[in-house]
C-alpha cells in the first residue's frame, strides 16, 4: 500500500469511526451503557444490552461504508471492529482502565491501524 493510499485509509477509516462513535450514537445509548446510570425500575435494558445496540450500530457504519466505497473488506474485520469498540467501551463505561475520553478514542483508532494495515479495510 502507497503512502497515498495508506493516509486515505487512515482518513477515511478515522472519519467513519466517529460518525459511528458520536453521530449514530444516541444520548439514551451514551448514558445508558453505563452501569451508573442505570435503573432497573424505568429502564427497560441493561447497560450490557445498550452497550451491544451501540457497538452493532458502530459496526454497520463500517459495514455500509465498505459496501458503498466498493472496498473489497475482509468479512474478519468486522467483528474485529465489534469486539474492540465493546471491550474499550465496556471497560469505559466502567471507569477500568479507561477513564478518559482521549485514550478510548485513541484505542478505538488504535485498533483500525492493524486492520488497514493488514488490507482488511
Amino acid at each position: 500500500m502507497d503512502m497515498h493510499a495508506l493516509l486515505f485509509a487512515l482518513l477515511l477509516w478515522g472519519a467513519v469511526h466517529f460518525v459511528g462513535d458520536f453521530g449514530l450514537q444516541s444520548a439514551w445509548m451514551a448514558m445508558k451503557k453505563c452501569p451508573k446510570h442505570y435503573d432497573p425500575a424505568v429502564d427497560c435494558a441493561g447497560p450490557w444490552e445498550v452497550l451491544l445496540y451501540h457497538c452493532v450500530t458502530y459496526t454497520a457504519a463500517f459495514v455500509v461504508t465498505a459496501k458503498l466505497s466498493g472496498t473489497d473488506a475482509n468479512l474478519w474485520a468486522f467483528p474485529a471492529i465489534f469486539l474492540a469498540h465493546f471491550l474499550v467501551d465496556a471497560l469505559k463505561a466502567r471507569d477500568i482502565l479507561v477513564k478518559t475520553i482521549w485514550l478510548d478514542q485513541t484505542l478505538h483508532l488504535l485498533t483500525l491501524v492493524p486492520l488497514i494495515l493488514l488490507g482488511w479495510l
